[in-house]
């Protein structure tokens, strides 16, 4: 064995057969790795896998920072400065100033709230016009906070600009509720009346009641400390101390008034100051605009426009840099002002213009025979002459009542090519209904042939359709390119083609009316205009046995939709004989009369009536008031100064007359009833017997007079009235007298005994209305 493998100092590890020196204990280092570190378990391979690649953000870049102001941190070297020099400084600032200055470093603090400072403080408060003066009860840093800080003094909330000055406290409306409270709630707390008058009080928190500006709440946290302050002295030193409190109070709200008549004048400089701002930018715009070329314009336009404007009412001075700013917005604002004025005065124009034409209308009417079928004024503002001197484009041209005169003849011609083409469209529309292709232009002047109005619904019967006033009516939706017909307020007859169509139900109603009254189903309006017969109604509402029977002219009947059953009558209409015909018509005449005193209320889109001088359209009212004021006729009459429109509504000229019907008596026990009632002076009627009739009446007046349509009583198949009957008023030859006294049955009633009706034929189950 070798020398080296007996030597016991030196070993050799993993074939390294070098000399190993001893180990030491700074083999073992923290800092390097040792040999001889126990073993430990191998770790887990980790498991690769293919990471995604993450999407590179978009590099924001950050604008540069700011610079700093020049002469942030200057105060640090205040220090260096004589104290008499630093007041000096101060004193050229605001209280509010110094208060902030103060709450910059506790140096300044300390400096600007001692004693010594109140001069700095009485310099500031000089710099403020009209201030009045730092009251007794307050320091100079309390009475600036109070006065010029806009926080609430209990919780704090910002712009706060209520000031309770005689508590020295600016509150917010929600402390107020909480803060300030009625006098009658202190009393529940135990507060002594007697301090009442030394309590800050305020009106700004009165609400919920009829005179809020009467009604006062108190300060709830002085009221506690002057009840607490007054309970612990005795009843003798209470004497005094309420005076001085009551000396101090006065004091205050002497100075309270003083500062609410500065925080007024206050108010008003500033806005006197902005007002003045604004005025100096405003002409500073005129000026910029002028240099463009806007000068005439802004002459021509309401100051008042330009001065609201966002741009100019801003209370700064115009720089140039601003004006570049605001030049593109200005120039399209005095565009849009210039094109507005021009569409003004076109419009302006324009209506002088329809106004003439109006006139001119009025005229022609005027010169025409009454009733005539002629085209409304819009449709006359299609004529080309016409509307070449309502659409002249020349704005400047002069317009008059002459230049729109084209001559009678003209008009004429006009009018009867409009008349054709009128007439043509009516009769595609009667072709199109269940007449079918059978239709031909004589059919339009038949009775049975009524057209339906889109607007009222009713229905309407030839010419009348081609004066309706629904078909002449200004519609908003219709296109207006020109503003002609905006203008004039009217529209050239049925504009669109949908206002008129054929009526199927009143012309099945029609031809009913027809045959109950066993006349030619081919007649046509004017003649049966010309008999204007009555016509019964036997529907379920109109005619009752025993009860109710109703009366219309055809042409009124024709517009009334029945109501009928099989259960008492054959047919829907009957015939009205002679002598039943001769009351009615004495007792429309009573209604008709009724509803020309009436105020015509619902007839003001109608216009129902007609002057018979100038041919005008208006309601009975405007009518009699046109007729006083135009041909000078005082207290104008019915079919003397004026008459009823060919259009005018149906319900006016031909109303209904209801029969009251009642059971027959014999007459042994009406001559013993009429006995007694004579006999207790009840009543006293005038009895005229004719062949046909006896009539009684009294002149009391029923509910009933007053509704639309005339109502009589019949006993048996007599008739009783209660429309208002004069002595001069004659029923089928009988004067009646009025009695003396009402008597126990409808008041006012006429007594009529005609021979019984006989009952109609038919079968109403054929009938079809809509």
């Amino acid at each position: 064995m070798s020398s080296q493998e007996t030597s016991p100092s030196a070993f050799t590890l993993d074939g390294d057969e070098s000399e190993l020196t001893p180990l030491t204990d700074s083999d073992f280092s923290d800092s390097e790795d040792s040999d001889f570190m126990l073993v430990s378990r191998p770790t887990k391979k980790r498991r690769i896998t293919k990471v995604k690649e993450k999407k590179k953000k978009k590099e924001v870049v950050k604008p540069p920072p700011k610079k700093l102001r020049a002469f942030r941190g200057v105060l640090k070297d205040i220090w260096v400065l004589p104290l008499d020099v630093t007041y000096e400084i101060f004193g050229h600032l605001k209280p509010l100033d110094l208060l902030q200055l103060s709450r910059t470093s506790k140096s300044l603090r300390e400096i600007l709230m001692s004693r010594s400072s109140v001069s700095v403080w009485m310099s500031a408060r000089a710099n403020i016009e009209a201030l009045p003066d730092c009251p007794f009860d307050m320091s100079e840093p309390e009475y600036a906070s109070l006065v010029f800080e806009t926080h609430c003094h209990y919780c704090f909330a910002n712009n706060v600009q209520t000031v309770i000055w005689e508590a020295r406290m600016r509150c917010c409306k929600r402390c107020g509720g909480t803060m300030y409270t009625h006098w009658v709630n202190l009393v529940k707390e135990k507060v002594p009346d007697v301090l009442q008058s030394i309590v800050p009080s305020t009106h700004e928190f009165t609400t919920g009641t009829v005179y809020p500006h009467t009604e006062k709440k108190y300060s709830l946290e002085q009221a506690v400390v002057l009840t607490v302050e007054m309970a612990r002295m005795d009843e003798e030193s209470q004497a005094l101390w309420f005076w001085n409190k009551k000396k101090e109070y006065d004091r205050i709200v002497e100075h309270a008034e003083l500062c609410r008549e500065f925080l007024s004048g206050r108010h008003t400089r500033r806005n006197r100051e902005l007002e003045d701002a604004r005025l100096k930018r405003t002409n500073s715009v005129i000026e910029k605009l002028t240099a463009l070329g806007w000068g005439e314009e802004i002459e021509k336009m309401s100051k008042y426009r330009l001065t609201e404007h966002k741009h100019v009412k801003i209370p700064k001075d115009l720089t140039e840099r601003a004006w570049q700013k605001i030049e593109a917005d200005m120039i399209a604002f005095m565009q849009d002002v210039r094109e507005k004025r021009l569409v003004k005065e076109k419009n302006k124009i324009m209506t002088s213009r329809c106004a003439l034409m109006k006139q001119m209308y009025a005229n022609f009417v005027a010169s025409q025979p009454m009733h005539s079928i002629l085209p409304g004024v819009a449709d006359f503002a299609t004529m080309p002459e016409l509307r070449a001197i309502l659409e002249n484009p020349d704005l400047d041209a002069t317009v008059t009542l002459e230049d729109f005169d084209i001559g009678a003849e003209k008009m004429l011609e006009f009018s009867a090519k409009w008349r054709e083409e009128k007439d043509k469209a009516l009769l595609d529309i009667l072709r199109q209904s269940s007449l079918g292709s059978m239709a031909s232009k004589e059919m339009l002047s038949r009775a049975t042939t009524l057209f339906n109005c889109k607007t009222c619904s009713v229905p309407v019967s030839y010419p009348r359709i081609l004066v309706h006033t629904c078909n002449f009516t200004r519609n908003v939706e219709m296109p207006d390119p020109s503003n002609i017909f905006e203008r004039l307020r009217a529209e050239p007859w049925n504009l669109g083609g949908d206002r008129v169509s054929f009526h199927e139900a009143a012309h099945k109603r029609a031809k009913y009316v027809l045959k109950a009254l066993s006349l030619d189903p081919e007649i046509s309006v004017d003649d049966m205009n010309e008999a204007n017969p009555f016509v019964e109604c036997y529907c379920a509402l109109c005619y009752r046995p025993g009860a109710v029977r109703t009366f219309a002219r055809w042409g009124r009947m024709i517009e009334h939709t029945p109501r009928y059953t099989t259960a008492h009558v054959s047919r829907p209409y009957g015939v009205v004989d002679a002598r039943r015909t001769a009351l009615v018509k004495k007792l429309e005449i009573l209604e008709l009369s009724k509803l020309r005193r009436e105020h015509d209320w619902d007839d003001y889109s109608h216009r129902s009536y007609c002057c018979m001088t100038c041919k005008i359209r208006d309601t009975r009212h405007s009518m009699e008031k046109h007729i006083t004021a135009e041909h000078g006729v005082v207290g104008p009459r019915f079919d003397t100064d004026y008459t009823y429109h060919i259009d005018a509504k149906m319900r006016l000229r031909a109303p209904f007359v209801n029969l009251k019907i009642a059971a027959k008596t014999p007459k042994n026990a009406e001559a013993g009833s009429s006995t007694a009632a004579a006999a207790t002076n009840t009543t006293a009627t005038a009895t005229t017997t004719t062949p046909a009739t006896t009539t009684t009446t009294t002149p009391a007046v029923d509910s009933a007079a007053s509704s639309s349509s005339s109502s009589i009583e019949v006993q048996g198949d007599s008739i009783a009235t209660p429309v208002v009957l004069t002595p001069s008023t004659s029923l089928d030859g009988v004067v009646s007298q009025p009695s003396e006294a009402s008597g126990s049955g409808d008041a006012g009633s006429t007594v009529v005994s005609p021979p019984d009706t006989p009952q109609p034929e038919g079968n109403p189950s054929t009938v079809a209305d809509s």
